[in-house]
C-alpha cells in the first residue's frame, strides 16, 4: 500500500484503490488555561488528545508548573501553515482581553 504526501495541502492519497481516496490530515491550533496560575498557553498539533496528556503529564517544559491544564478553545485548520500562523497571531497579540474575546467565539 503506497501514499503520496502532499506538502501544501498535508494530503495523503493511496493510489492502489480503485477510485483514488484521501485522508485529510487536519490541524488545531488551540489555547488551554491553568487555573492553578491563571495564565494561557496557546499552541498548534494534529494530534490535540495527545497534545494535551503531555501539557497535563509534565511533558512540556513551557507549562509543566501549571498542571491540570484545561481546554478552552480549539480551532481546526486544512493545512499546518495555517494553524501555525494563527498560533503566531494569538501569540502576538500579547492581549488578554483580545484573546478572552477570541476564546468566547
Amino acid at each position: 500500500m503506497g501514499g503520496v504526501l502532499s506538502r501544501d495541502r498535508e494530503v495523503v492519497s493511496r493510489p492502489d484503490h480503485s477510485r483514488e481516496e484521501r485522508l485529510f490530515v487536519m490541524f488545531y491550533t488551540y489555547v488551554l488555561w491553568s487555573k492553578s496560575i491563571d495564565k494561557y498557553y496557546i499552541g498548534y498539533t494534529q494530534d490535540i488528545e495527545r497534545r494535551i496528556a503531555k501539557h497535563n503529564t509534565g511533558g512540556s517544559r513551557w507549562t509543566k508548573k501549571g498542571i491540570p491544564w484545561c481546554i478552552v478553545c480549539v480551532r481546526l485548520f486544512e493545512t499546518k501553515r495555517e494553524a501555525i500562523q494563527e498560533e503566531l497571531r494569538l501569540k502576538r497579540s500579547k492581549n488578554r482581553k483580545a484573546l478572552e474575546k477570541y476564546i468566547a467565539g
